[in-house]
C-alpha cells in the first residue's frame, strides 16, 4: 500500500536532548544558551486564532523544568483562564505550525472544525525521544473537550509529516516500535502513520501502515 503524505508539514522536532542534557565544563556559551533556554522554567505562546485563547503558558510548579513539573493554562482575551489537562511534564518550545487561521507560538495548532482547536504540544521524555501530546479545546465554551497525553514518539532528526485527509482527521509520521522476532529481538523504532480523528468532542488514534521504504519527498514521506 502507498501512503503519500502531504500537506503541513510539522516540527515537533529534535533538539538533541541526549547532548543538551549532558553539557559539560567545555561547552560553549551558545549550548549553555540553548540548554537554559530548553529548560528554562516557564515561557508563554502567543496565539493568533480568531475566537481562540491570547496566549498559552507552560509553568513549572516549582521553578525548575527539569523536574518535569510544568502546568498548561490558556488565558484568553477577557481575562479568563482554562487549565489544560495535561499530565505534568517538560513543554519546551517548538518551531511550530499553523494553518491558514493562525496559531500559538512554539506549539502545533490545527483546526479541525468550528468552534474546536486542536493543540499539538512537544514533551520531553529524556532521555528518549521527546512524544507528542494533544489537547482539543471548545473555543466557544473555553473548555477543554479530550486530551491525549501520548500520542507516539516523534521522529528524531525528521521532521513528521501532518496531513488533513478530511475534516476532522489528520494523518501524521510518528514512531511506532517494531517488534522483531526472536527470543532476544528488541523493539525497532521505524517511522509509522498514526491517524488522528476528531469524532465529536472527543480524539481518536489509530495506528495506520508502517513506512518501511520512506524517504524524503520535500519535508515529508512517501512510501
Amino acid at each position: 500500500m502507498r501512503a503519500t503524505m502531504t500537506g503541513l508539514a510539522f516540527l515537533l522536532a529534535g533538539m538533541g536532548m541526549a547532548a543538551m542534557a549532558q553539557v559539560g565544563p567545555t561547552a560553549s556559551g551558545s549550548d549553555l544558551h540553548a540548554r537554559d533556554t530548553y529548560f528554562r522554567a516557564s515561557w508563554k505562546s502567543t496565539c493568533s486564532v480568531p475566537g481562540g485563547p491570547s496566549s498559552i503558558a507552560f509553568t513549572s510548579a516549582g521553578g525548575d523544568a527539569t523536574e518535569d513539573d510544568m502546568q498548561v493554562v490558556a488565558s484568553w482575551p477577557d481575562g479568563s483562564t482554562t487549565h489544560l489537562g495535561l499530565t505534568p511534564g517538560l513543554f519546551p518550545q517548538s518551531s511550530g505550525f499553523a494553518g491558514g487561521s493562525g496559531g500559538c507560538e512554539g506549539i502545533g495548532v490545527t483546526l479541525p472544525r468550528q468552534d474546536q482547536m486542536l493543540l499539538w504540544i512537544e514533551r520531553d521524555e529524556r532521555p528518549a525521544r521527546s512524544r507528542m501530546a494533544l489537547v482539543l479545546l471548545d473555543t466557544s465554551q473555553r473548555r477543554v473537550l479530550d486530551v491525549v497525553n501520548d500520542a507516539g514518539n516523534e521522529l528524531w532528526g525528521d521532521e513528521p509529516c501532518l496531513s488533513k485527509a478530511q475534516p476532522g482527521l489528520y494523518e501524521a509520521v510518528l514512531v511506532g516500535a517494531y517488534q522483531d522476532r526472536g527470543p532476544t529481538a528488541e523493539p525497532l523504532p521505524l517511522p509509522r502513520i498514526m491517524r488522528i480523528e476528531v469524532i465529536g468532542n472527543r480524539l481518536r488514534l489509530t495506528w495506520g501502515d508502517w513506512l518501511t521504504r520512506s524517504h524524503r519527498k520535500g519535508k515529508c514521506f512517501d512510501a
